[in-house]
């Protein structure tokens, strides 16, 4: 091998480093949801995890997206969630007014835990906590770029609660 292609191939390798960095750069990186890994105080963890109703879960976020289109979306943000503050200090800084939010598909519904509970009447409660990736769409006027549609895929983790109420005869 000649001093030449040496030096050839040293660059090449460099060039091939550089390139590769500044590709690197562009991945994007996956952070795991926060969600508590043990079930609330007073209720038990039930091992059976049987797939959630898609619609119940699919309901439970398009009601919570609805009140963040009125600007009431404290209300559908569990004491739980680990940014709270953070997540409505943005949501009133950094939203526009007139930003509307819409699901436009939702798909992965898959069960995380399921626990269980006497409620306060006497009957067993279920809480069902699901994972759930959706589609969005957010609608805004931007006051220096006009008319704004934002395209977005988001996971949310929704707790969802079912009392079973024993039929009497």
């Amino acid at each position: 091998m000649t001093a030449r292609s040496s030096l050839f191939i040293l660059v090449a390798l460099a060039v091939a480093i550089i390139t590769s960095t500044a590709n690197a750069q562009k991945v994007r990186i996956f952070k795991k949801i926060a969600a508590p890994e043990t079930p609330p105080p007073g209720t038990e963890l039930i091992e059976e995890m049987l797939p959630p109703d898609p619609g119940v879960a699919g309901r439970a976020i398009t009601d919570a997206l609805e009140n963040w289109n009125s600007n009431d979306f404290s209300g559908n943000v569990s004491e739980d969630f680990e940014d709270k503050s953070r997540l409505l200090d943005n949501f009133a800084n950094d939203v526009p007014l007139d930003a509307e939010l819409r699901v436009t598909g939702m798909r992965n519904y898959r069960p995380m835990q399921k626990f269980g509970r006497i409620s306060d009447s006497g009957n067993v409660e279920i809480t069902t906590r699901i994972q759930v990736t959706a589609e969005t769409e957010i609608q805004f006027n931007d006051p220096q770029r006009g008319f704004r549609r934002l395209l977005g895929t988001n996971d949310f983790v929704v707790d969802v609660t079912e009392e079973l109420v024993p039929i009497s005869n």
